[in-house]
C-alpha cells in the first residue's frame, strides 16, 4: 500500500483540482439567456448613473459624448487587477477622449483615497477614477468578483470582461477600431 500513496495522492489530488475547474467553467459560462438579462440590466444602469471622480468631478454616463465607454472595477489590492492595469492605460492612450472614456471604479475600503493616489502615482493612471469605499456602485451593478470590465458603445453593452484582460491586445484594438470606425 505504501508504494501507491504518491500515485494515490496525485489522483485525488488531480480529480479534485478537475472537479474545481469543472465547477468553475460552468459557474463562469452562464447561460445565454441570462447573459442577456446581465446585459440588459447594464443597460439600464447605463441609462441612470452617474458617478463623482476622486477629483470632484460628476459623470453621469447617458451625458458622456464618447461612443465607446469602459467601466473597470479594481482594487489596489487585487494582483489582476494591478497587472491588467496597464494594458488599460495604454489602451486609453491610443485612442483619442472624444472616442473612448476609461472610468476606473476603486473598490478599497480603508485607506482608499491614498491608496488611489499612490496606484495613480505608481502606474501613471490616465483616466478618471472613482472611489466606491462603501460599495454602492458594486451593488449597483452586482459586482462579486473583481476585476471586471463592462464594454458600452453608444449605452449598449457589447462585452462584460471577468477576470484579468489584455486591453491593448491586437485583437482588442481591431474590435474597437472597426467599432469606431477609424484605423489608428
Amino acid at each position: 500500500m505504501k508504494k501507491y500513496f504518491p500515485i494515490l495522492t496525485f489522483l485525488m489530488v488531480f480529480f479534485v483540482f478537475l472537479g474545481a475547474q469543472v465547477s468553475f467553467d460552468l459557474v463562469r459560462f452562464k447561460k445565454p439567456e441570462s447573459r442577456v438579462i446581465q446585459y440588459q440590466s447594464y443597460q439600464d444602469i447605463f441609462s441612470k448613473v452617474s458617478f463623482r471622480t476622486v477629483d470632484n468631478k460628476k459623470i453621469i454616463l447617458s451625458k458622456v459624448r464618447s461612443p465607446l465607454i469602459i467601466l473597470n472595477f479594481w482594487a489596489s489590492w487585487c494582483a489582476p487587477c494591478l497587472k491588467e492595469l496597464p494594458s488599460l492605460i495604454r489602451l486609453r492612450k491610443r485612442f483619442r477622449s472624444k472616442d473612448l472614456l476609461v472610468i476606473g471604479i476603486n473598490t478599497d475600503e480603508e485607506k482608499q483615497l491614498e491608496k488611489i493616489l499612490k496606484t495613480q502615482d505608481e502606474f501613471g493612471i490616465n483616466f478618471p477614477i472613482v472611489a466606491d469605499s462603501l460599495g454602492e456602485a458594486l451593488s449597483e451593478f452586482q459586482v462579486n468578483a473583481i476585476p471586471l470590465t463592462i464594454f458600452y458603445y453608444k449605452g449598449k453593452v457589447i462585452d462584460i470582461s471577468y477576470g484579468l484582460k489584455e486591453f491593448d491586445s491586437p485583437v482588442m484594438i481591431e474590435k474597437l477600431e472597426n467599432l469606431l470606425g477609424q484605423s489608428s
